[in-house]
């Protein structure tokens, strides 16, 4: 038994040594680590850390702008080092207005570099970043050297470390006084892989959000006439505020109504209503205190890929504010011509003057491109605007909606306002889903839903007008429209039902009978010749001639422009019926009408109908 007890007390004892040197050492560890925690920060050289946050400034800004020498620097318990209001100055003038300034910087350090007495940034995050643009960025971007960076091969290159701005702005120089970019919430990274610069985020320009992911060879060369390659991806939304409740509320600066009708037309032709908003590009990007290019680019929007450019310069601001105003005028003008039915749009001023001092060139093409239900088989845009006159061209052959051609000038004269003149032709158009397009947002019939003419459209228009308001554009219009229609229908009614029952003895305005309602449906024709002429705020329909299949019907009256009524009138003739006889030239019915209504909801009316001595005959067989 002794042996035993001994061999047991040798195995208890050792273990327990064990457990409590291990403890001990674990105490020590901690205590050392604890100890190394907070006191190992207060250790660290200010002036070291101030270095390496320098050398990540400069990584990102091609070396032009540091922290000022003022700045205070504080290394907290976690080696988290915290910088106070800090202050970025340019290199070459310390007393010149910062570039930026935020609340703090915390900029954690890695720690296994500090074992080896090494100070190495992990990232940098500025809480309620200011950048300030105004008057001074041109130095930034006329001093910034792109070669500098990318003549480290890649691979070899120590990528900078990630940026974060949180709750930013951005102000520069716009067209009344200052303009401001606010909710700016960005991720700077850089990617190792394919050594290139990343930025992903979302910030509020205006009443939108804008969210960004950007990809670029070079973020120096960016701001450079130079420029980079790279790729952008950005998608547009209303502004929200998160309030107390953490309920989101819409700005108001873009409508919801604006979307929503601007989703409505992608749905009308058949696009993604969800991809409206978004938008890519790919190509080389520059941006300059002047100027903003696109070239080389490849674009797509809503699926639909097209190549091009875009070119902009501004002599008395930066370009990229007059940019950013354009959203802002669309919307306008959409919600304008959505208020068709209040007719609050004719009071909407139209204003040219945001173009004086700009230069801009658009120009995008493409072919056998996916178009919602359709496809595109050849498409171009080209806008080109200078010294206050903006030229827009529009070319595209779509299959199953036709070959369009329009130009479109906009001039501006103090005492006429904005001047106008548009010309174009259409080649078999399909009149019914050129209309829906339209419809979508028009206002709506006042009974029942939209009814649209049905055919093969093609014809050419010259068209003239001037004014302050877009009530004064349209009541000021003139020139000329012809078109033809082909193998087509009009809505409201099916007048050729409509003369034969009449020219089998139906009678009307009796006691029995009551008064003549045409029959209900579609008025099927071959043909359709008509000319326009717009004058005075009205559209005069002249030369209006319908055939088809044993009827003619010839038509002229006007169309109210700013409301869509009209007040037409014509005749409505039978000239055979199927299986009967006729002698070239006979009228078998003749019935007056008259159509009323509005464009997208006509009412027609019958008058009193001439019948031809032939019914008595045709009645007793």
């Amino acid at each position: 038994m002794q042996p035993r007890m001994q061999l047991k007390r040798f195995m208890v004892w050792p273990r327990r040594r064990i457990v409590g040197i291990i403890g001990a050492v674990l105490a020590f560890a901690a205590a050392i680590g604890t100890g190394g925690y907070f006191v190992g920060p207060a250790l660290i050289p200010g002036k070291l850390v101030q270095t390496q946050l320098n050398e990540q400034i400069g990584r990102w800004t091609g070396g032009e702008y540091r922290l000022g020498d003022n700045t205070k620097i504080a290394v907290a318990p976690g080696f988290r080092v915290i910088v106070s209001d800090p202050a970025f100055v340019s290199v070459a003038d310390e007393t010149a207005r910062p570039i930026m300034t935020a609340d703090s910087i915390v900029a954690p350090l890695r720690i296994v570099p500090l074992l080896f007495g090494r100070i190495e940034i992990a990232n940098l995050v500025l809480l309620h970043p200011g950048i300030d643009l105004r008057g001074q960025a041109g130095d930034f971007v006329e001093n910034v050297n792109p070669q500098a960076q990318s003549a480290t091969p890649a691979g070899q290159r120590r990528p900078p470390s990630a940026v974060t701005l949180i709750n930013g702005t951005v102000r520069f120089d716009g067209a009344t006084g200052v303009d401001e970019i606010s909710g700016l919430d960005l991720r700077l990274a850089s990617d190792v892989s394919s050594d290139a610069d990343a930025i992903q985020g979302g910030l509020i320009v205006g009443g939108r959000h804008l969210k960004v992911d950007l990809l670029l060879d070079d973020l120096a060369a960016l701001v450079s006439d130079a420029g980079t390659r790279g790729s952008v991806n950005l998608r547009i939304g209303p502004r929200y505020d998160g309030e107390q409740d953490d309920v989101a509320t819409s700005d108001g600066g873009m409508s919801y109504e604006t979307t929503d009708i601007l989703q409505q037309l992608s749905g009308v032709i058949g696009q993604s209503r969800y991809r409206f908003g978004s938008m890519a590009a790919e190509g080389t990007f520059s941006i300059t205190l002047h100027s903003v290019d696109i070239s080389d680019a490849t674009f797509s929007l809503g699926g639909m890929e097209m190549n091009g450019h875009l070119r902009a310069e501004a002599d008395d601001r930066q370009a990229i504010s007059r940019l950013l105003g354009v959203p802002d005028l669309m919307s306008v003008a959409i919600v304008s011509a959505t208020e068709m039915g209040a007719g609050h749009w004719v009071d909407t001023p139209v204003d040219m003057t945001w173009l004086n001092g700009l230069d801009l060139d658009v120009e995008m093409f493409g072919e056998d491109m996916a178009f919602g239900n359709s496809v595109l088989d050849a498409a171009a845009m080209s806008l080109v605007v200078g010294d206050g006159t903006a030229t827009l061209d529009l070319a595209g052959t779509t299959e199953g909606l036709g070959d369009v051609a329009a130009e479109l000038v906009l001039d501006y004269a103090d005492s006429e306002g904005v001047v106008m003149a548009a010309s174009g032709r259409v080649d078999d158009v399909s009149v019914d889903k050129l209309t829906q397009i339209f419809a979508a947002i028009g206002p709506p019939p006042l009974i029942g839903t939209a009814q649209f003419p049905e055919g093969t459209m093609n014809g050419a228009f010259d068209l003239n007008a001037n004014g302050h308001t877009l009530g004064q554009l349209v009541d000021s219009l003139e020139g000329s429209a012809t078109t033809r229609l082909t193998d087509g229908s009009l809505a409201g009614t099916d007048l050729v039902a409509t003369l034969e029952t009449l020219f089998r003895g139906r009678e009307f305005m009796t006691e029995e009978d009551g008064p003549l309602i045409p029959a209900a449906g579609r008025t099927q024709f071959d043909q359709l010749d008509a000319r326009i002429d717009f004058a005075s705020g009205a559209a005069n329909v002249s030369g209006v001639h319908i055939a088809g299949e044993g009827f003619g019907i010839n038509m002229l009256g006007d169309v109210e422009l700013v409301e869509g009524r009209m007040n037409v009138g014509g005749h409505a003739v039978l000239l055979s019926l199927p299986g009967m006889e006729v002698v070239a030239g006979d009228t078998l019915v003749d019935l007056p009408f008259g159509v009323g209504g509005t464009v997208f909801a006509p009412v027609v009316a019958a008058g009193v109908p001439t019948v031809t001595a032939q019914v008595d005959a045709y009645a007793e067989d």
